[in-house]
């Protein structure tokens, strides 16, 4: 056979086997680590860095230069080193699909006219899948070489039913410069493959040939050519799916596909939901009924049944068998099976309980058709519901006891000591048909958790219970093994995280969102709108990553073709997805308010200041339509109108009334005059702004009462300084916070310099904070922002950054973080640490950045730390008034430029601090501190911060504090 014609069919046999039913995951997690070896393929794709921000930036320009339209690059693959996600406006691409072969055509004339965002020649993109639903089609391009599948390369392109183009997604590798003639033959490799495995194994299917990217922790792939086969295993259970290198044998990734759920009527004895709620009668639809002598028949979604017939009474018989599902096997002893006599015309009952069946059975046979019906609510034609499935219960074998699995079939364990019989755990069955519902759709189980999140938000939707496996335990009726209703978030609690914890993450995004859907619609609708869009979001976008899922969920939602004016529930789904920390896609049209959050700072007695912009394209924003609500976390909303502030037309503030030591909380809306509305945040009160009214707030600008040091042999080039950053590819380039230009950075870099010429190499770097007295305190909360990098340029992300904590000046440490998480940006880290120090003292914090191991480009950044601590609770924001002391003047001249004087009267000897603030309450300037005699004091203000550069033209505050109170007044900066 000619080498292109080989290629094409092993290309052809990776397709096929991707359509065979995948073995899937179990309901509980199982140690096979041992055995595994991760690829990280997905992880390492939406990775952040300050490099892809670059080239996403530097693509969405030309992007947007090509178009005419403001399209973005909200993702960039990091891996493939291209535009991951492209949405935009939605635009006329060419007529109107009408089937596969015009959609095709469509999508092709597109990428022809982006070749930078494409940049595949046409011939090595293959058609692989083209859904389409609720009013939306999706082209799905495969990408190969040399006739071989690239894994997890391909374009995606989505349009509305008449054609308009709504997004891109080209995860694609620009060369491939591979040998594609394998050194070993599928013999070899499959050799290789079972000799590393610890147990017989036999091969499942047709090895298959194919380029795997293995991802660099820097970026980019390794690129190899690899033989894919599937290996089954009985001990332990198992098929792994493994992937060896043609050419020099080494095993590349390992998987287990199995990870760690006449006439008349009918009844049975089921168990809603779990055992722990006991057993009910109910009809039983979708059973399989022999009449003797007349044939079969099957009752009916009410559970009654009838056959035409006439003459003797006949025997009637059925074990628990339908269209839907068959019971095949009870691992514990006889199956279940009924037998009775009907006579014509009289209705004979045929009733399972526990005098021919087991409770297992029956509600395994309950709980699949419960699926079938669900589907049938929202998607009526999917086949996978529609179509049997073989269960097997009461098994001791395998991953028992306390689990469940599915492999092409489900299976449930017998209850044995602490663990329940998984199979009277209706939720647990829903979740192992999930399995399947997932391999239906896209093939395989994907990665980042997706099977098993997917699984439980199948069991979510039909027990509308978070708690998946309730009663798992027989000890625990209240509890399960995992929770939808959570505050874990991407990518902390996905990446590199085990695949039944992760799942809970994209759970938690559809629970949310269901929840906010029944508060809208009622409980029927909001589950089916919840249901619809969750099916048809993956059907389209056949999602490998949750961030992609998320977005396939607003794509499912859009109705009108355009996902920059939002969807009919856009709101609901983004407070999920921002809970889980996720994205929304950007609105460009509608209503639109422009903010910057307000700042953390220091308690003052001064309003807070809320500035925001509102526009819409629809016409006038409604007068009295821009709200601000703010609260402290607890209690209920305030709303305050903004006024327009008279600075370019779209402009408005408010100011929230001063406030104690705290976190407020708030949120902004606008409404245009057609009546259309925005909320910033996205998710609005689900997840509003916060700012911290702190006790003290260090923002970085000043090294007063910071101390550093070097150790192991550190290079002293990186040692930590507080500069106004030189940015590199692992620095950042500003500081923070918008006021102000100095952070902690480890090393400053030098324009010209490489970019590991100031990092810190063999050994680690400590920056100190002062000692602050907090004794006696009964809330105290540190908040700090972060930067690390341990894997630019080729580092291998080994190195780490680690925060500590100490309650007694700094004779002991304690962690508040250690790990190796690069960040590449600046990101909060907020403790409460009262969790570590239940009896505050004197607390100080030092941050530290190793090198230890090989010669890594390793970065590290400070900024704006952040103590809000709490002796009691003053009457300050509790709607009292608080009476200042006469003692400040207002300044003179005012407005200024560039100087003013500030006087103020003391009434008797004592110590004055005078000090100049931003309009967000942050210091920004000394101009007076120490003991001072009676009378008049008299101070300039020269427009300069601390450090001595010009401040902007604005609103400023000016602070006296005495012992007789604070005063503080406003000052205009005018230039």
């Amino acid at each position: 056979m000619p080498a292109a014609a080989s290629r094409a069919l092993a290309l052809r046999l990776a397709l096929c086997l991707l359509a065979l039913p995948a073995l899937a995951l179990a309901i509980q997690p199982v140690d096979q680590l041992a055995l595994e070896i991760p690829l990280g393929l997905e992880d390492a794709m939406l990775a952040s860095d300050y490099a892809s921000e670059i080239a996403a930036r530097a693509a969405e320009q030309q992007l947007q230069a090509s178009l005419g339209l403001p399209w973005r690059v909200t993702a960039w693959n990091r891996v493939t080193g291209s535009a991951h996600l492209a949405v935009g406006p939605s635009f006329a691409a060419g007529a109107a699909p009408a089937d596969a072969a015009a959609l095709e055509q469509l999508a092709r004339s597109v990428m022809a006219a982006q070749p930078a965002l494409f940049p595949v020649a046409p011939g090595e993109l293959v058609l692989s899948a083209a859904p389409q639903a609720r009013g939306k089609w999706v082209a799905h391009f495969q990408q190969t070489w040399q006739g071989l599948e690239v894994w997890q390369a391909r374009a995606r392109l989505g349009f509305a039913d008449d054609g308009r183009l709504m997004f891109m997604s080209a995860d694609l590798f620009a060369e491939i410069a591979l040998d594609p003639e394998p050194a070993l033959d599928a013999a070899a490799a499959e050799a290789i493959a079972a000799a590393a495995l610890p147990a017989a194994s036999a091969l499942e299917g047709a090895p298959a040939l194919l380029v795997l990217p293995v991802p660099r922790a820097s970026g980019g792939a390794d690129l190899h050519l690899a033989w894919r086969l599937r290996l089954r295993t009985a001990d332990p259970l198992g098929v792994w799916v493994t992937h060896v290198d043609a050419h020099d044998g080494a095993l590349l990734w390992r998987y287990n596909d199995i990870h760690f759920a006449y006439g008349g009527t009918t009844e049975s004895s089921t168990q809603p939901i779990t055992w722990c709620d006991g057993e009910v009668l109910a009809p039983m639809p979708y059973l399989s009924i022999d009449v003797s002598g007349l044939g079969s028949t099957t009752s009916n979604a009410a559970g009654a049944w009838s056959i035409a017939g006439t003459g003797l009474p006949r025997t009637v018989s059925c074990d628990l068998q339908g269209p839907y599902v068959h019971v095949v096997d009870n691992f514990a002893g006889v199956e279940a099976f009924f037998s009775g006599s009907a006579s014509a015309d009289v209705p004979l009952t045929v009733s399972f309980t526990d005098g021919n069946s087991q409770a297992d059975e029956r509600d395994v046979f309950d709980s699949v058709n419960d699926i079938h019906d669900f589907f049938q609510t929202f998607a009526p034609e999917f086949g996978y519901a529609n179509s049997s499935i073989n269960a097997y219960v009461s098994r001791s074998d395998g991953y028992c006891p306390g689990n469940a699995w599915w492999d092409g079939s489900i299976n449930f364990c017998a209850g044995s000591g602490n663990f329940a019989n998984t199979g009277e755990i209706q939720g647990v069955v829903h979740h192992e048909f999930g399995h399947g519902v997932q391999a239906a759709i896209l093939g395989w189980q994907g990665n980042q958790g997706l099977g098993e999140g997917n699984s439980d938000v199948l069991a979510n939707l039909i027990t509308q219970e978070s708690i998946i496996g309730r009663g798992f335990y027989t000890s625990n009726c209240a509890g399960g093994i995992r929770n939808s209703d959570n505050n874990l978030a991407y990518p902390g609690d996905v990446v590199g995280q085990p695949i039944h914890y992760a799942g809970q993450v994209i759970a938690g995004f559809h629970w949310d969102a269901m929840v906010a859907l029944q508060d809208a619609y009622g409980v029927a609708e909001g589950t089916e709108r919840a249901a619809s869009t969750w099916h048809y979001g993956r059907v389209l976008m056949h999602p490998t990553t949750q961030p992609d899922q998320v977005f396939a969920t607003f794509l499912a939602d859009d109705d009108d073709g355009d996902l920059t004016n939002g969807t009919p529930d856009y709101y609901a789904y983004c407070g999920g997805a921002l809970n889980h920390g996720f994205e929304c896609p950007p609105l460009e049209t509608g209503v639109l308010i422009g903010h910057a959050p307000v700042q953390d700072s220091e308690e003052t007695p001064l309003p807070i200041g809320v500035v925001a912009t509102a526009s819409s394209t629809n016409g006038a924003i409604a007068a009295g339509g821009v709200k601000l609500h703010w609260r402290h976390p607890g209690e209920a909303w305030q709303t305050l109108t903004m006024a327009p502030t008279g600075i370019g037309g779209s402009a408005y503030g408010a100011e929230i009334p001063p406030q104690p030591v705290g976190t407020p909380q708030y949120y902004l809306t606008a409404e245009d005059v057609t009546g259309a509305m925005a909320t910033l945040p996205l998710a609005g009160p689900a997840a509003p702004y916060d700012f911290i009214i702190a006790w003290r707030l260090d923002s970085g600008e000043s090294e007063t009462g910071w101390a550093t040091e070097i150790a192991g042999g550190s290079n002293p080039a990186g040692a930590w300084v507080c500069v106004d950053p030189v940015g590199t590819i692992a620095q950042p380039e500003n500081d923070h916070s918008a006021q102000g230009a100095r952070c902690w950075v480890t090393g400053q870099h030098t324009p010209g310099d490489p970019a590991g010429a100031g990092d810190v190499d063999a050994g680690w770097v400590t920056l100190r904070s002062p000692v602050y007295d907090l004794n006696g305190a009964t809330t105290v909360t540190l908040r700090y922002w972060k930067w690390f990098s341990d894997n630019m340029a080729g580092a291998d992300a080994s190195d780490f950054w680690q925060a500590q904590a100490s309650n007694n000046g700094g004779s002991s440490w304690y962690n508040l973080e250690q790990n190796t998480n690069a960040t590449n940006a600046w990101v909060p880290i907020t403790v409460n640490l009262l969790n570590l120090f239940p009896v505050p003292a004197q607390m100080a914090f030092r941050f530290q950045v190793f090198d230890l191991g090989a010669d890594n480009l390793v970065e590290g950044g400070l900024d704006d730390l952040t103590l809000l601590a709490i002796w009691e609770t003053t009457g300050v924001g509790d709607g009292l008034e608080v009476t200042l002391p006469p003692l400040l003047d207002q300044n003179v001249p005012n407005p200024f430029n560039p100087v003013t004087e500030i006087r103020f009267n003391l009434a008797m000897p004592g110590r004055a601090r005078l000090e100049v603030l931003d309009a967000q309450g942050r210091r920004l300037r000394t101009l007076a501190a120490g003991e001072f005699g009676a009378g008049q004091q008299v101070f300039q203000w020269d427009g300069r911060d601390e450090a001595g550069r010009p401040v902007a033209s604005g609103m400023y505050f000016y602070r006296l504090e005495t012992a007789a109170g604070t005063q503080a007044r406003r000052m205009l900066l005018i230039k």
